[in-house]
């Protein structure tokens, strides 16, 4: 089915793009909402153009630029709309609803024993994982071995202390330790080893001390200057548009406030920009880093290991199986969770890990 406003047609593929950017209690209800979304950014465009705005991008930063008909509706915007001033109850609602934003970094006290191997030396990496796995093996026998395990074979400078790195914060050590280090148990060794530019690791995680709450009081006029920032954000292949960042959260009933901020909805991630991302991404393993999942990364490992896989390999292999042949209802799941606004990229791939973990389990079973 196609839509006209004003003898321009919006056809029905746009709107299922537009549907995963939407929440609602039915795909229907979500799908009512991404075309009336749809209609609106029509509008506006067509108002713009009736107004005689003349399309000017903007840059966007990190080589990103506005397309003219956002240009149009950000010029429309600044100019119709007034963005209201974020009151405390706006920026303590805010604050509320996100306070994981407002913390002070994690602590991490860890040690590692290092086997060094360039990441484009595909026999460094196999021989490196093997010593990783043995020493895990070995470690889950005799944990209190790390020390001297770190001392024997560890290429980092850390060895003459055993393996420890003291005390260290987030962007201080390389991102894929930092995501075991979240998920890691105070005591806890790693069950598989975590590979980095540098080599593969084994990793322990001997205390964490999690980022401290900071009071709404110092974040406030951060939260406020924030909150009143006019917002033009593209959305894969839609915009999210407001008078300014409180948007339907501010739960104002100022009619052109919310006439903006409706006219894409409140979606979450799109899945086009999420699929683009993992079909690119050489090693999808790194977007595990906003969902760790440890079991089924231990499984997985596991299983690539039996096939004679890098881990890397087999979640790639899961990745492409699921696209080239989920079903219908496997997509309504993957879609779902990226509508949640909390899922990204990471969520996906444990999904798309569980499904090929289950699919070999099946044929196992029935080859037995």
């Amino acid at each position: 089915m196609t839509i006209t406003v004003n003898d321009t047609e919006i056809p029905e593929s746009a709107i299922a793009q537009e549907t995963q950017n939407h929440t609602g209690q039915s795909m229907f209800q979500a799908r009512e909402e991404a075309a009336q979304a749809l209609v609106i950014r029509e509008l506006l465009l067509q108002e713009a153009q009736n107004l005689g705005y003349e399309p000017s991008p903007q840059s966007l930063g990190e080589g990103k630029r506005e397309t003219d008909e956002d240009s149009l509706i950000r010029q429309l915007l600044d100019d119709q709309v007034e963005t209201p001033t974020a009151d405390e109850a706006a920026c303590r609602r805010y604050y509320e609803n996100n306070k994981k934003r407002f913390q002070s970094p994690s602590v991490y006290e860890a040690a590692h024993i290092l086997f060094p191997a360039p990441p484009d030396d595909e026999s460094a990496r196999s021989d490196a994982r093997t010593k990783a796995r043995a020493a895990i093996e070995t470690l889950q026998k005799e944990p209190h071995a790390f020390a001297e395990l770190a001392q024997e074979h560890s290429a980092c400078p850390s060895a003459n202390e055993g393996g420890r790195l003291g005390q260290v914060t987030r962007g201080q050590t390389a991102p894929e330790l930092e995501s075991f280090m979240d998920s890691l148990e105070p005591g806890q060794i790693c069950p598989v080893p975590v590979e980095t530019r540098y080599g593969v690791h084994v990793l322990r995680l001997d205390a964490r001390e999690d980022g401290r709450q900071l009071p709404f009081e110092t974040v406030q006029d951060r939260i406020a200057d924030y909150l009143q920032q006019p917002v033009v954000e593209p959305r894969g292949g839609a915009v999210h548009l407001d008078s300014g960042r409180q948007g339907a959260d501010r739960g104002a009933a100022d009619g052109r406030r919310q006439f903006a901020a409706r006219a894409v909805g409140e979606g979450a991630m799109n899945l086009g920009t999420v699929l683009q991302n993992l079909r690119n991404e050489p090693d999808p393993v790194t977007l595990l880093a906003d969902d760790l999942d440890l079991v089924v990364l231990a499984r997985a490992s596991a299983a690539a290991d039996q096939n004679g896989e890098r881990l890397t390999q087999y979640v790639q292999a899961a990745v492409a199986d699921f696209l080239d042949r989920a079903t219908e209802e496997e997509w309504a799941q993957l879609i779902g969770r990226l509508r949640d606004g909390r899922s990204g990229a990471g969520t996906c791939i444990n999904l798309m890990l569980r499904r090929r973990l289950r699919q070999e389990a099946h044929h196992e079973c029935c080859n037995r």
